[in-house]
């Protein structure tokens, strides 16, 4: 005798879970993304979406380690594969 719901792995059925949590809560989803906020660093006014995004490329001071394979010989950068 079939089951009544189909059988679905827990991937599955997180991913439908979100599909219908998203669709019956939609509109106070996007009213919360579009709200206004200052990022704390510069006092700039951003919807609370772009927030994350520009705390990471403006206000990250990691200094990236030099690449090995750059080599500038008379004023060009020639790549070496060593």
């Amino acid at each position: 005798m079939p089951t009544k719901y189909p059988k679905l792995t827990k991937e599955e059925y997180d991913h439908v879970y979100m599909k219908i949590y998203y669709y019956m809560n939609r509109d106070r989803l996007l009213a919360r993304a579009k709200r206004p906020v200052k990022c704390e660093k510069c006092n700039k006014i951003m919807p609370y979406s772009s927030l994350c995004y520009h705390i990471k490329k403006c206000h990250t001071k990691e200094e990236k380690p030099m690449r090995n394979d750059l080599k500038k010989e008379d004023g060009k950068f020639v790549l070496t594969f060593d």
